[in-house]
């Protein structure tokens, strides 16, 4: 059976002791070490003694945060599989340990069955990102998309979401049909949509225009 070396990075105690807890029934799981931040992990994993399979960490933590400690193991060219495990369900974080190197991110309130799959999963080389993670960071997406679009482009949708034509628009607006067309074919561009239907059905939705 193969077997997993871990090294558990949280500077909270009682977390990583929750953690040996729900891995000590999984035998192919061997917790090797652990460190209450990034700056100790750093210092386990530069030791030549010391070789991890899988680095489990949260992302606050004080003398040095755990997306601090994957840009330290990326500019040092130290290849490692990491897994985030963290509370926060913010886009920025979750985006910003993907970015810095890690493998995986996982909720802490996830489930102990989930837990020790994603633990093994990564320890083995794959990326995992949990479903409602997923969801988080595709919302933010679709927000930003949204943000791209300008003053004019939003005062064409609020105009559509009307039932106004081209023609009554560039008429409301002092602009001319074709500028106006050309509004829409970067509404569509920008909201992923393939039609005036589409793009109001978009903006209701994403609540992009008072109507």
């Amino acid at each position: 059976m193969e077997q997993y070396r871990i090294l558990i990075v949280d500077d909270h105690p009682i977390v990583r002791e929750g953690l040996k807890l729900i891995f000590e029934t999984e035998k192919s799981i061997i917790i090797e070490d652990e460190a209450s931040n990034g700056a100790e992990a750093l210092a386990l994993v530069l030791a030549e003694t010391n070789k991890f399979d899988l680095i489990l960490l949260d992302i606050s933590m004080p003398v040095m945060d755990g997306i601090t400690f994957l840009e330290q193991l990326k500019d040092r060219g130290i290849s490692i599989n990491t897994m985030v495990l963290t509370t926060s369900d913010d886009a920025d974080d979750i985006q910003a340990a993907l970015q810095a190197g890690a493998k995986s991110v996982l909720l802490k309130d996830a489930a102990r069955k989930e837990m020790i799959q994603t633990v093994l999963r990564t320890a083995k080389g794959e990326s995992v990102l949990q479903p409602e993670l997923q969801h988080i960071l595709q919302a933010k997406r679709k927000l930003q998309q949204d943000s791209l679009l300008t003053p004019k482009e939003l005062s064409v949708l609020g105009r559509i979401v009307k039932g106004s034509a081209s023609k009554e628009i560039a008429l409301d607006m002092g602009i001319s049909e074709r500028t106006v067309k050309a509004h829409l074919s970067s509404i569509y561009q920008k909201l992923d949509v393939g039609s005036r239907a589409e793009a109001v059905a978009c903006a209701i939705v994403r609540k992009l225009v008072t109507y």
